[in-house]
């Protein structure tokens, strides 16, 4: 049992690394023989930083998806079509609904019809025996907040505020805890991480979270926030995290100055759990 995840896309590079950095995120996944990908980033990078890597996504069995922004999810128009075979695409239900006023969501892409979609509705979907997507993260926190980002187009017609319902993460199982691997966010990263627990505690058994790495959608955060994170962080026995994308350096700083060990992580880091 093991996991390795290689970052494709985030806005970062590791040094001398000769690969290419922009505003969004993608992950290559191995996990119980099934190789996937979380997230495409919002160009071809994702593409060309994978041939550089060595990393075959001819391979690929399965794409999933944290939300339905563009730089998470722009890159899939770019993916090679399989001609023998659909590859599995899933993505909450909100993901494929039209959404006015904001680009690049996945109802304006026609290339899902080249794809196995999978529309969850809610509820956790195992993608593997140690693989978990999350689904719908419940928002119990008292200061993680989430901006509207227009409306959906509902089935009916009818319009509903976009909270980004949609954001999920996935979690692994390792032998020392849970993995959370995030995309960005949206939901608070307090929120996901205390469903991560919720959900592996009725799955698997178990409630340690060994790390976190992706998106913490910590940007322009005020010090009285990061304190609420940091100390959520720390009530739930978490000491390390890799945190990518949407996480500011002033975020990195108050959480490494808060007692975690922060890794500093980019575009080639290579990353294997037991």
């Amino acid at each position: 049992m093991a996991i390795k995840l290689s970052i494709l896309t985030d806005n970062n590079t590791k040094r001398d690394s000769h690969l290419l950095a922009e505003h969004g995120l993608s992950l290559h996944i191995e996990c119980d023989n099934i190789k996937s990908l979380f997230d495409t980033g919002d160009t071809d990078v994702y593409l060309k930083n994978a041939a550089k890597m060595g990393i075959d996504l001819q391979a690929i069995d399965l794409i999933a998806l944290s939300h339905h922004h563009y730089d998470h999810v722009g890159g899939l128009k770019y993916f090679p079509v399989h001609k023998n075979r659909k590859i599995k695409l899933v993505a909450q239900k909100y993901a494929f609904y039209p959404c006015v006023d904001y680009p690049n969501n996945l109802a304006k892409h026609e290339i899902i019809d080249n794809f196995d979609v999978i529309s969850v509705d809610s509820e956790p979907l195992e993608l593997s025996e140690n693989l978990i997507f999350l689904g719908t993260i419940p928002r119990i926190t008292d200061f993680e907040t989430t901006k509207k980002f227009g409306n959906f187009i509902l089935p009916s017609g009818e319009l509903m505020n976009d909270f980004c319902e949609d954001d999920t993460a996935l979690i692994y199982k390792s032998s020392e805890g849970i993995v959370v691997i995030t995309g960005c966010s949206h939901s608070g990263i307090c929120n996901i991480i205390q469903y991560a627990i919720d959900t592996a505690e009725k799955k698997w058994g178990i409630s340690k979270v060994k790390t976190v790495i992706g998106g913490l959608h910590l940007i322009n955060s005020p010090p009285d926030f990061l304190a609420k994170v940091i100390d959520f962080l720390h009530r739930k026995g978490i000491s390390e995290i890799y945190p990518c994308h949407c996480t500011d350096l002033n975020a990195k700083i108050a959480l490494a100055c808060g007692g975690l060990k922060v890794h500093e992580v980019g575009v080639g880091t290579t990353l294997d759990f037991n």
